[in-house]
């Protein structure tokens, strides 16, 4: 992971650049996808705050914290706790998807390529997949569909076709009309 230290107000000495170094070391096994890490340490000039700020950049998704105290080591190590909290939770709320059936890209990609396949050529910095649970009512006609669409606040309805018996998607175009998605077998 690359790390930039920045010192404002102050000479950073060696001792405490290899403290932070160290440090970031050891968040990064909290999470391999941590490219690039700031580390903006403050000392105010008319004041005993010494503030520690750490902006942290993985795949789609940035971390920030920032701590202060009267000591400069007290703030590093508080504003590292901050970002191991934040790393865990973001950690649990992917693993708690996870079970609840969803998955990654990733997992598609472990599951469904192999291993053989050298993969790093490809730009892998996708956004995040969330998915969402999504019950589906009764089969409904497309006319039933648009209806219960005109009256949601949605973008788009999910719904099994009465007719057809295949899933099928109506959304809201710009121009206020409704489009529909019929999949088609080939």
């Amino acid at each position: 992971m690359e790390t930039i230290i920045t010192a404002r107000h102050f000479e950073l000495t060696d001792e405490l650049r290899s403290h932070v170094e160290s440090e970031m070391e050891r968040l990064r096994n909290h999470s391999r996808k941590l490219h690039r890490a700031h580390v903006i340490l403050e000392i105010e000039p008319h004041g005993n705050r010494q503030i520690a700020e750490i902006n942290l950049h993985a795949n789609s998704t940035q971390y920030v914290a920032k701590s202060e105290s009267h000591d400069m080591y007290v703030s590093i190590d508080e504003v590292l706790e901050k970002l191991k909290r934040q790393l865990e939770k973001h950690r649990d709320k992917v693993i708690d998807h996870r079970h609840r059936g969803a998955h990654t890209t990733k997992d598609l990609k472990e599951e469904y390529a192999p291993e053989m396949y050298d993969y790093s050529e490809y730009d892998t910095d996708l956004p995040e997949i969330v998915e969402v649970e999504y019950d589906l009512q009764k089969p409904m006609s497309i006319e039933e569909a648009a209806l219960q669409l005109k009256m949601s606040p949605n973008l788009f309805l999910v719904f099994m076709n009465a007719k057809t018996g295949r899933l099928n998607v109506i959304f809201r175009r710009k121009d206020n009309t409704f489009g529909l998605i019929q999949p088609q077998r080939h």
